[in-house]
């Protein structure tokens, strides 16, 4: 229950920044919650805006969480599959555990 909680704050607080920085559903739109991820869609040109932002708000729950400090990675990809640089190339990168990509920075 506390994690359904969290997520659909995290949700509404990410889409109510964007709309605050005038992003409209062009640059980033919420897609659907899958287990413990969230997924959006968000305009190439904006993810590294957008990265340190969502992370705000997926582990900042001060009046839930006092004591315990939340975490949550980003991924990054075209398709659902996990990134494989010969099989799924535009797949999922899961950043923190990435190998040197070119394409990253």
């Amino acid at each position: 229950g506390t994690c359904a909680t969290l997520i659909k704050r995290a949700i509404l607080r990410i889409r109510k920044e964007c709309e605050d920085r005038g992003w409209d559903h062009r640059i980033c739109r919420f897609m659907i919650p899958i287990h413990d991820e969230v997924l959006f869609s968000v305009h190439k040109d904006y993810i590294t805006e957008f990265l340190p932002m969502a992370k705000k708000h997926m582990v900042t729950h001060p009046d839930i969480f006092t004591k315990c400090v939340l975490d949550s990675t980003p991924a990054l990809g075209i398709t659902f599959e996990p990134w494989n640089d010969n099989k799924a190339a535009w797949g999922q990168v899961e950043l923190p555990e990435a190998p040197p990509l070119p394409f990253i920075g």
